[in-house]
């Protein structure tokens, strides 16, 4: 009876012991293939922060571009006003120039009649002198 009882307990540890291994196996395939997982994880997120990096390289990059446009945006507005500024004064410059040349014409106009006056009174004084002889 006793040995019967001892090989009953011995098959049944075998087979615990099978069970156990199984399990054992079992495990250790799961905790590779969560270690493998993990390992995957690690690299995606090791591929997102290079990712996440090289977009704040890009968006320095840009910010570094809209500075610059920007800058050129000021200078152009800067020639711009300078320009509007010379123009004003070309204008003012021309409005000068008109009244100079107003008054020039008006200075050739009044000349050009005293010199018809003058061209009159010489014919008259020219016919007034013919009449006297000298002997």
């Amino acid at each position: 009876v006793v040995a019967d009882e001892v090989r009953a307990l011995a098959e049944r540890t075998t087979r615990a012991t099978r069970e156990i291994g199984e399990m054992i196996k079992s495990i250790q395939t799961e905790t590779r293939t969560a270690v493998s997982e993990m390992e995957a994880g690690v690299r995606e997120v090791q591929q997102g922060t290079g990712e996440a990096s090289r977009s704040g390289d890009a968006i320095r990059q840009i910010l570094d571009q809209i500075e610059a446009v920007n800058m050129q945006v000021n200078q152009i507005a800067t020639a711009a006003e300078e320009q509007t500024a010379t123009t004003s004064e070309i204008s003012g410059n021309m409005h000068q120039i008109t009244d100079v040349v107003q008054q020039t014409s008006r200075g050739a106009q009044e000349s050009s009649a005293a010199a018809n006056r003058l061209s009159s009174l010489a014919a008259e004084l020219q016919h007034v002198v013919s009449s006297f002889r000298i002997s």
